[in-house]
């Protein structure tokens, strides 16, 4: 008689639900999964799935709604100094259900994303200090080049 373990049933679990993972990941996220390099999506599945699980969550559809929210917000997402929101709901000792904490986190994600605080903007304001730093750059004289002097205006000779 075949006598397999819980641990052994385990072992061939973890590879099927991270297959299964990936595969929601890529049909609901194609465009995130596009842009990521080879074996970097598998990397961020198997991260996003142990630390859904350092966070309590346990089942399934838990653990991979979890792995949704870091492949929409990014793996260090719980982490960011831009998104406090996302640390504080994870810590928050108040929520003691994983499956509420985790309700928290997705309605403050969405929110956070229909924010008409959009990348445009930052990257607008980036692209515009940086258009200011090329421009006072070529403003400035070189180091071994003399300024010229500013031209005085013309007298007007009727005064």
């Amino acid at each position: 008689m075949l006598i397999i373990r819980n641990e052994q049933m385990r072992a061939f679990e973890v590879p099927l639900f991270e297959g299964w993972v990936e595969a929601h990941v890529r049909q609901y996220f194609p465009s995130k999964c596009a842009s990521m390099q080879s074996g970097e999506l598998q990397k961020r599945i198997r991260e996003g799935i142990a630390k859904g699980r350092r966070y309590g969550f346990s089942g399934d559809a838990d653990v991979c709604r979890f792995v949704d929210i870091s492949i929409v917000l990014g793996a260090g997402f719980d982490d960011d100094p831009r998104l406090p929101w996302a640390r504080d709901i994870l810590n928050d000792p108040a929520f003691k259900d994983a499956s509420v904490r985790l309700e928290m986190l997705f309605e403050a994600a969405s929110a956070h994303l229909r924010k008409p605080h959009d990348m445009a903007a930052e990257l607008a304001t980036a692209e515009k200090t940086e258009e200011e730093v090329e421009k006072a750059s070529a403003e400035e004289p070189e180091e071994d080049e003399e300024p010229e002097p500013e031209e005085d205006e013309p007298e007007d000779e009727d005064e």
